[in-house]
């Protein structure tokens, strides 16, 4: 069991290593090749010193004096605008009344912090030796003028054994892991917690969540102050040791003892978003490999007392024909005249020869463009005359179908003639013009009206129509039908364009009635 968790400790000893220095390394440049620099990403905004940067090569180590640039170039990650600390304090460090003055004295001087908001807990141990956790306010503020005289400290039976802090600390992540921008959490205390697997747990949970943990350690001894260091260490945060007893200060109403300089306190507040988004570095140094155009392994190293590994790549440039230019520029221009020469002599031949081809072409073309032109006129008189021949030839069949037609209608008009004839029946047709009356006396099958001299039935009235209708018997009945006349057929006030008469009926052509009788 003891070797488990002795594997369980190293493991997450080595997994916080890794995850505290260095993030990302990019844009490995070598166009100046033996010179390579990259650029390294790392949560830990203590400038790491040069002397803790080891890089190697295919597992060769570069020396030192090689590496020609180490800087810090900036903020490894973009710096939020709003900020957020939470205040723990420990029952172990003194009573509400002092907490309540101390706290309102921080929140003072914090005052002209902008986007500033902030919070307070304390913890202790209930009757039951439990772990009370309380939070003086529902929620963080920015407004601190107010914030001082909102405290109020719930009694807390008795002051947090040692194991009880790391549990604290968890609660306050908890509390303060979702408040958007920066994020810290102030603890004051005066115990220590011995369990190293637990207390590397919390390290990484706020290594996660980019929480930085900042310790006062109140006149605590050696233990205190080792364990307080690493907590805040690990997650970059700062420690102070304070050599003051509160009972004094209390005794002698020293509320500022801790205060007496707004170092500590603008450390915790001014500095907080730098140090949450950590540091970029630029590194140079000059290679040992020649130019060879292969990939290289490179492995960097950085920290002191935790070393983080980086295993990448960089491409080293081949020896290029530029290269070679420059170590050979007399040799070069020689054959550089050698090799325009005679191009242009390739070229003088290459001209002309092209443009006998384009001769022989262009006359070739003209040859076959000639031909298709007297094929396409061939084509098209053929064409021509198929068409006037199928013009005549659809001309001579209609003229032959309307001949037909118009002996077929003229049968029915005969058969229809000899009908009337038969049964003796005559139609009178009065018609009243503006000029006078007019009568005739029909005994054919079919009379077209209109005042047009090719009618029947003559009709000469401005509002008739050259051929206006036709006067009909379909051996049933007669009837009258419209012709598409201008002004149409009206009977009984309606306009009408095919209808069987009766004896007696008046329709209007125009202007001109008429009225048949039969």
């Amino acid at each position: 069991m003891r070797k488990l968790l002795l594997f369980i400790f190293c493991f997450l000893w080595l997994l916080s290593g890794f995850a505290q220095t260095t993030k990302e390394i990019n844009n490995v440049e070598s166009k100046d090749f033996p010179f390579v620099s990259f650029y390294i990403k790392s949560d830990n905004p203590v400038a790491q010193p040069k002397e803790s940067l080891s890089i190697s090569e295919e597992g060769i180590q570069v020396d030192s004096t090689n590496i020609t640039e180490f800087t810090a170039v900036g903020p490894a990650h973009t710096i939020p605008q709003n900020k957020n600390i939470l205040f723990l304090w420990d029952m172990q460090c003194g009573q509400s009344e002092f907490i309540q003055t101390l706290l309102a004295d921080l929140l003072y001087k914090m005052q002209t912090s902008d986007n500033l908001k902030a919070n307070v807990a304390v913890f202790g141990t209930d009757a039951n030796e439990k772990l009370t956790y309380s939070r003086l306010l529902p929620s963080f503020t920015n407004d601190l003028s107010e914030l001082k005289d909102s405290v109020n400290i719930r009694k807390i039976a008795k002051a947090t054994p040692s194991s009880y802090i790391l549990e604290a600390l968890d609660s306050a992540i908890m509390q303060i892991k979702d408040q958007t921008g920066a994020k810290a959490i102030v603890l004051f205390t005066k115990g220590n917690d011995n369990s190293d697997v637990e207390r590397y747990k919390l390290i990484d949970k706020a290594k996660k969540n980019r929480i930085l943990i900042h310790v006062m350690n109140i006149a605590g001894g050696a233990k205190q102050e080792s364990f307080c260091k690493n907590i805040s260490s690990s997650t970059y945060g700062l420690c102070y040791i304070s050599e003051g007893s509160f009972a004094s200060a209390k005794e002698s109403n020293e509320e500022n003892f801790l205060f007496e300089e707004n170092d500590t306190i603008n450390a915790w507040v001014n500095g907080l978003a730098e140090r949450w988004a950590g540091k970029a570095y630029k590194v140079s140094y000059k290679s040992s490999f020649e130019k060879d155009g292969q990939l290289k392994e490179m492995n960097v190293e950085l920290g002191e007392s935790v070393m983080e590994s980086f295993k990448g790549r960089y491409n080293v440039p081949k020896y290029t024909f530029g290269d070679w230019i420059k170590d050979h520029l007399v040799l070069f221009i020689i054959l550089l005249v050698v090799l325009v020469a005679g191009i242009a002599t390739g070229l003088f031949f290459l001209i002309r020869y092209l443009r006998d081809v384009a001769a022989d072409k262009r006359e070739e073309k003209q040859k076959l463009e000639a031909e298709r032109k007297r094929l396409k006129s061939e084509q098209e008189n053929l064409k021509r005359k198929l068409e006037i021949a199928e013009n005549e030839k659809r001309k001579q069949l209609e003229q032959e179908k309307a001949k037909e037609k118009a002996n077929q209608r003229q049968e029915q008009l005969n058969a229809l003639n000899m009908l009337m004839r038969s049964r003796n029946i005559k139609v009178r047709l009065l018609i009243s013009t503006m000029t006078g009356s007019f009568e005739y006396m029909i005994n054919t099958a079919e009379n077209k009206i209109g005042s047009a001299d090719d009618n029947d039935i003559v009709v000469v009235d401005p509002t008739v129509s050259r051929h206006h209708a036709v006067l009909y018997f379909d051996g049933q009945a007669f009837g009258i039908r419209d012709l598409r006349s201008t002004n149409g057929i009206m009977m009984n006030g309606f306009k009408i364009n095919d209808v069987k008469l009766r004896n007696g009926d008046s329709v209007s052509l125009g202007k001109v009635v008429m009225k048949i009788y039969f």
